[in-house]
C-alpha cells in the first residue's frame, strides 16, 4: 500500500528486465561487457542473407496457400483468384525482402500477371525448388575467423561466461555450471524444410561441446513456446525424483531456448536431428519421386467435392488418406530409414526404445495442452539418441471462452 492508501501497481515484465540489467551492469561490469560483446557479434554476423530469407518466405507463402485451399477446396481451380491479403503479402515481399537478382523474374510471375490459385501454388513450388537447389550448392560451412570477437573469445573476454541455457535448469546453485572455453572455428550452414539457420558449437571448460542453432528471425510466438517448455521442465524435476520414471529414463526432451533479442534466439541443437518431413523428402529423392505429389492429389480430389456437403468431404478426405498411404508413403518408411542408420540391430533396438518413450511424452504434451497443426516438419528426431523435439508447441485457446480447445480432436 502507498501512503495515500492506494494499492501498489505491480511492475511490468520489461521493468523487471530493466532492473536486472542495471544490477548486472553495476555489480558485474566485466561480465556484462563480455556478454554484450558476444550477443552483439552474433546479431551482426549470423543474420540470414537475402537468398535464405527469400526461401523462408516463399515456403511460408506456399504453406499459407496450402492451408487456404485445405479450408476451401473449391478455391483450387483455374478460375479462382487470389485473396486480397495474399496479393498484398506478395507485393510487400517483392518490394522489401526479395533479392535484386531474382526480383524481376518473380515480379513477372506473380505481380505483372495475376495468377489464379492453381497457378500460384504451382509457381511457388517451382521457386521453392530452385532456391533450395541454389542453397544446397553453396558450401555447407564457413570459418569463424569472419567473426573477430567470437573466434578469439578466450583471448579477449573480460570475465568468465557460462554456456547459455544452464540457468533454465532447476538447480539451487551455479558452481557446477559449464563455462565457455572457446567457440569452435567451423560454423554449419543448415537448410531445413521451412528455413535456414547457422549452427555454432561452444566448447566448455570441461571439454564438452554444446551446439546451438541461431534462429533469425525468431517467430512472433517464441515467448509463448518458451513458457510452455518452462512448464514441462518443472515436470521433469518431478519425474527425476520418482524411482520408476528414473528406471525407465522418462523425461520430456526440451532443448534450451535463449532469446538474445526480440528478433534472434539460440536453440540447443543436435546435428543428428531430422524431421519426419526430411525422412519423406529423402525417400522421394532416392526414388526420384515428386514430394508434393501426395498433397496435390489430395487437393485435386477435394476440389471436386461440394463445399456444403460435409459428410461427402470427410469421406473424400478418408479415401485420399488411404490412397496416399498405399501409393506414396509406405507403411515401413520411417522404420526402414532409421534401421539403415544403425550398423547393428542392438543399437537400433536401443534407439527404438528411447524413440517410443519420447513419442509417448510428446503425445502427452500435445494432448493435454490441446496443441494443433502437428505437421511432419515440426517433429525433429535425434538419430544418435532417439530423443524427439516438437517445435512450435503452442496450445490453442477458444475464441469466445477462456479455455483450451482442439478443433482437430
Amino acid at each position: 500500500m502507498q501512503n495515500g492508501g492506494e494499492p501498489t501497481q505491480p511492475k511490468k515484465p520489461w521493468e523487471h528486465t530493466e532492473a536486472l540489467v542495471i544490477t548486472l551492469r553495476t555489480a558485474f561490469p566485466l561480465l556484462y561487457a563480455s556478454m554484450e560483446a558476444m550477443v552483439e557479434q552474433i546479431q551482426k554476423y549470423f543474420k540470414c542473407p537475402p537468398d535464405e530469407d527469400a526461401y523462408r518466405l516463399i515456403v511460408a507463402l506456399l504453406n499459407d496457400a496450402m492451408a487456404y485451399v485445405s479450408r476451401s477446396p473449391h478455391a483450387f481451380t483455374q478460375d479462382s483468384k487470389l485473396p486480397s491479403q495474399t496479393e498484398a503479402n506478395i507485393t510487400r515481399f517483392v518490394e522489401s525482402i526479395l533479392p535484386h537478382h531474382i526480383r524481376k523474374a518473380f515480379e513477372q510471375d506473380f505481380v505483372t500477371k495475376k495468377p489464379t490459385m492453381l497457378e500460384y501454388i504451382h509457381k511457388l513450388r517451382k521457386w521453392r525448388d530452385k532456391l533450395a537447389e541454389r542453397l544446397d550448392r553453396r558450401p555447407s560451412t564457413f570459418h569463424l575467423d569472419q567473426v573477430p570477437h567470437l573466434s578469439g573469445f578466450r583471448f579477449v573476454w573480460f570475465d568468465e561466461v557460462e554456456v547459455p541455457g544452464q540457468y533454465l535448469q532447476h538447480r539451487d546453485k551455479n558452481q557446477d555450471f559449464v563455462r565457455i572455453e572457446r567457440f569452435l572455428p567451423i560454423v554449419d550452414l543448415v537448410r531445413g524444410v521451412t528455413g535456414c539457420h547457422r549452427r555454432i558449437k561452444i566448447r566448455g571448460h570441461d571439454g564438452s561441446v554444446h551446439p546451438f542453432a541461431i534462429q533469425h528471425p525468431a517467430p512472433r510466438h517464441s515467448r509463448r513456446e518458451e513458457r510452455i517448455l518452462q512448464l514441462f521442465r518443472m515436470f521433469n524435476s518431478t519425474l527425476a525424483k520418482k524411482k520408476e520414471s528414473r528406471r525407465r529414463n522418462l523425461q520430456f526432451h526440451l532443448p534450451y531456448m535463449v532469446p538474445l533479442s526480440p528478433q534472434i534466439r539460440m536453440i540447443q541443437d543436435d546435428a543428428s536431428y531430422i524431421t519426419l518431413q526430411g525422412v519423406y523428402d529423402d525417400y522421394c529423392r532416392r526414388n526420384e519421386l515428386d514430394k508434393d505429389e501426395a498433397i496435390m492429389y489430395t487437393m485435386d480430389k477435394l476440389r471436386t467435392t461440394a463445399a456444403q456437403k460435409q459428410d461427402t468431404n470427410l469421406n473424400v478426405r478418408l479415401e485420399s488418406l488411404n490412397h496416399v498411404q498405399q501409393r506414396f508413403v509406405p507403411a515401413d518408411l520411417v522404420r526402414e530409414y532409421f534401421a539403415a542408420t544403425f550398423p547393428s540391430f542392438d543399437a537400433f533396438w536401443l534407439f527404438r526404445r528411447q524413440f517410443t518413450y519420447q513419442l509417448a511424452a510428446l503425445t502427452y504434451i500435445t494432448f493435454t495442452m490441446h496443441m494443433t497443426q502437428r505437421y511432419p516438419s515440426k517433429m525433429s528426431i535425434a538419430r544418435k539418441t532417439g530423443n524427439i523435439w516438437g517445435s512450435e508447441l503452442l496450445p490453442l485457446l477458444a475464441q469466445n471462452r477462456p479455455h483450451f480447445q482442439n478443433p482437430e480432436a
